[in-house]
């Protein structure tokens, strides 16, 4: 008998656990859930103001900046606006000195994958930026790129950029 008693007490015991945990579940659900359900979508839906934090320079041992603003100018591509993908990329290719095979599959990649802005190459020389905006080509242009380290390769990685901006995303600012 006195097994059964114990048994009984930790059953009982249990269930008004149990019964205490649905309890509480039921006041926040059904009792507050639509004063909850708005103070989610108050925190979800507010403003959070986003300001660009200058950067500091990183120095060499003798003080000399290894990393600096320096503005190149880019040549993007919008590829849901290319409509003739080989004629583009047969212009691109002689404008810019790079191979039409490429560009085509770039372009053609990104037009089936759905990509909205395409990085064709970066820097461009002052006379390509020139006579790419005198042909103008549908969905290509030219744009400003700001950018932070330099191009020679020497120790890129330890600065901070691991590869080109447009090769892969996720690899850029690794540290």
């Amino acid at each position: 008998m006195l097994i059964k008693e114990r048994l009984a007490r930790v059953l009982a015991l249990f269930a008004v656990i149990y019964t205490s945990l649905v309890g509480l579940l039921l006041y926040h659900q059904v009792l507050h859930g639509p004063e909850t359900a708005r103070q989610a979508a108050a925190l979800h839906s507010r403003r959070v103001p986003v300001e660009e934090i200058p950067r500091g320079d990183i120095l060499d041992r003798n003080g000399l900046p290894l990393t600096g603003q320096n503005m190149v100018w880019a040549v993007y591509c919008l590829p849901r606006l290319v409509e003739d993908v080989w004629g583009t990329s047969l212009s691109l290719a002689r404008m810019l000195d790079l191979r039409a095979d490429w560009v085509e599959k770039r372009i053609t990649r990104a037009k089936r994958q759905g990509t909205f802005f395409l990085l064709l190459k970066c820097p461009v020389t002052r006379a390509e930026k020139e006579e790419l905006n005198k042909e103008r080509p549908a969905g290509v242009f030219c744009a400003p790129l700001k950018r932070r380290y330099p191009t020679d390769g020497f120790c890129i990685h330890v600065l901070g950029q691991v590869a080109l901006p447009a090769a892969d995303p996720g690899r850029k600012d690794l540290r």
